[in-house]
């Protein structure tokens, strides 16, 4: 409240304002012998007319009006006749190839995954002898309404050994082949991009393009191409599109390379039959079904380390390497999501995002890796397994997904709800999956095969525990559930808030607030409670015994519970069969069985965020990835 002419001040009623201070902040009268403000007009004209602004807001609208009038005349991508051909984000077609040379046929089996785009993703992944080349119109329009198709296509030979085709497609109403890249390596660029469905097509449609072929940096190799092609109609509402791709001499008629086609496209499915002729070769693939699971490795050897102080710390690259044997680094910011998994011949696979790849590496040179090949499940990769040559991953589009270790995808299960965490292996040939609605799995490795499913009693989003003939489930309604691995049928539950739960030994493990109990595994019943002074990391088991990890300090326990080693804390850990590898915000410990530390190196610190710093225990050493969005990534390893 203010009162008197002083301007006095005061925060509550007064009688006497002579006894209250004056108001700083209050309004002072303007005094007419002031100069007027710095920038203002000395005196004040005539008023601006009153329709100014409005004609301003009127041609505004008139400019954003005609924008959107022109946009909605303009064929919409979504709605287009050709994109009804284009598979969806994530799904898979088996054909069987048969490429006859004279009067020799050799047969294959392949499997094409898509992959679509919108935005700037589809243009920052991976390969940049390939992105560069084949997308280099989207940077020229807009990247950030770029639609792509991306298609891998990967066979394996009889003796194992994977090749890939990678294909990109513009998809803006049309589909457009942009460039390819062959299992050679060799990168194919269309200029401008070769019209394999224009956007009206259907019955009776015949088109016509030409333009530019280059296969290299060197563009004095670019040819011309032209092309013709004409549709049917074919069953099942499905079009047969046929026509000649002629290759020839820029500036001259001598042609290259003359390729007959016909491929039947259907809807949804994209290409499902294709036939090629070049000279005397011709290649026809055909769509079958996904092929009989084969005999494969779902174990790996235990990893086991004789002397980790004798490894060197390195700083590792990834590169792409085209067919003339030249390296470049792999392009865009790819970020690590799930924590990456060794397969039995010494691959190590990546969740990549964007654009939730898969990207199997494998040693290049001195101080580089480099793809041997990738997949597209479809969706946000949520989990990553790998038991000896199958790859195991889930996703957010309610799929669990296995490959091989040459990139083939093997089979594809739907589930009722995500599946959070990966699967756990429970036998030599099976493995246990628990998704979101509590619906707990148990299938073959190879194969998929069911072999019992049972229900928790509430959702769950935490790993389970497998051992002593047990699988575990922590689920977050506040119940711990036992199941039998062999039959699926409960053994016992008990009423537990649980954060995590393990099995060592011959202990059931159960995290609960700052408590760790560990109940036999027969009854439930528990045998001992041990306090955890700080935030809880990791409850594993290390060398048959229970390991209890903390930020502050770690506790390995002997069965009886008693505090056998203390050790550092860490942020998370990595247990091997004879050593354990502890992360913290800068540094990674080495310790062996005995508690003691054998070996220790600096990291560059990055986040307390244990996820976002994944390790990986290989029969070398120890990997760490994700402190970067980029491809590089640290190792400790014998020989560096």
């Amino acid at each position: 409240m203010s009162g008197g002419a002083d301007g006095r001040w005061a925060p509550f009623p007064v009688q006497d304002w002579s006894t209250m201070p004056v108001d700083l902040l209050a309004p002072s009268a303007v005094d007419p012998a002031w100069a007027a403000p710095v920038g203002a007009p000395a005196t004040v004209g005539p008023a601006r007319p009153w329709w100014v602004p409005l004609v301003v807001l009127l041609c505004l609208g008139l400019v954003v009006g005609t924008a959107t009038w022109l946009a909605r005349r303009s064929p919409s991508p979504a709605t287009s006749s050709a994109l009804t051909y284009v598979p969806a984000d994530g799904d898979a077609l088996w054909q069987r190839v048969e490429t006859t040379r004279e009067l020799v046929t050799d047969t294959t089996v392949q499997v094409t995954e898509s992959a679509r785009f919108a935005g700037i993703n589809g243009l920052v992944s991976g390969d940049s002898f390939l992105t560069t080349r084949v997308l280099h119109q989207d940077y020229d329009d807009d990247p950030t309404t770029a639609r792509l198709w991306r298609t891998f296509t990967t066979s394996v030979d009889d003796v194992g050994v994977g090749s890939q085709t990678v294909r990109y497609h513009r998809v803006r109403g049309s589909v457009e082949l942009a460039g390819e890249r062959a299992a050679d390596g060799t990168v194919t660029a269309y200029e401008p991009a070769l019209v394999e469905l224009p956007a009206d097509v259907g019955p009776g449609s015949s088109w016509a393009g030409s333009g530019t072929v280059a296969d290299g940096d060197d563009r004095s190799d670019d040819l011309g191409y032209a092309g013709t092609f004409r549709a049917a109609a074919a069953p099942d509402g499905c079009l047969e599109v046929s026509g000649q791709l002629v290759l020839k001499a820029l500036g001259t008629e001598q042609v290259r390379r003359r390729t007959s086609l016909t491929r039947t496209w259907c809807p949804g499915r994209g290409v499902v039959t294709a036939s090629e002729s070049v000279g005397a070769t011709r290649t026809l693939a055909t769509a079958v079904p996904a092929p009989s699971p084969a005999a494969r490795t779902t174990t790996t050897a235990p990893v086991a380390w004789t002397d980790p102080k004798t490894w060197t710390p390195r700083t590792w690259d990834t590169v792409t390497v085209d067919d003339t044997g030249e390296t470049r680094a792999m392009y865009g910011a790819a970020r690590t999501v799930v924590e990456p998994v060794l397969t039995a011949s010494g691959l190590v696979v990546r969740a990549l995002r964007p654009p939730d790849d898969l990207v199997a590496t494998t040693p290049k040179t001195a101080d580089a890796w480099t793809p041997a090949w990738s997949a597209h499940p479809g969706g946000t990769v949520l989990s990553l397994a790998a038991y000896g040559s199958v790859v195991l991953v889930t996703t957010s589009e309610r799929r669990l997904v296995a490959y091989s270790d040459a990139g083939m995808r093997l089979w594809e299960a739907a589930l009722p709800e995500i599946g959070p965490t990966a699967p756990v292996q429970v036998s030599d040939a099976d493995a246990v999956l628990v998704d979101l609605s509590g619906r707990v799995l148990r299938f073959g490795i190879t194969d998929g095969a069911e072999r019992w499913r049972r229900e928790v009693s509430s959702d769950v989003n935490r790993a389970p525990a497998v051992g002593a003939g047990l699988v575990v489930v922590g689920d977050r309604g506040g119940t711990v559930t036992a199941l039998d691995a062999a039959t699926g049928a409960p053994r016992w539950d008990r009423s537990f808030a649980s954060t995590a739960v393990a099995v060592a030994g011959d202990r059931v493990l159960v995290a609960e607030d700052q408590n760790v109990l560990a109940l036999d595994p027969g009854s439930g019943e528990t045998r001992f409670l041990t306090h955890v002074d700080g935030q809880l990391t990791a409850l594993t088991a290390f060398a048959g015994r229970p390991l209890v990890v903390s930020k502050t300090a770690s506790l390995l326990l002997d069965p009886s519970g008693r505090v056998a080693e203390r050790l550092p804390g860490y942020l998370t850990v990595d247990p091997t069969a004879d050593h354990l590898v502890g992360w913290t915000s800068d540094r990674v410990d080495v310790v062996g069985t005995d508690g003691a530390v054998a070996a220790t190196w600096p990291t560059r610190t990055t986040s307390l965020v244990s996820s976002e710093r994944p390790g990986l225990a290989t029969p070398q050493g120890v990997y760490l990835f994700g402190y970067t969005k980029g491809w590089t990534f640290d190792s400790w390893t014998t020989g560096g």
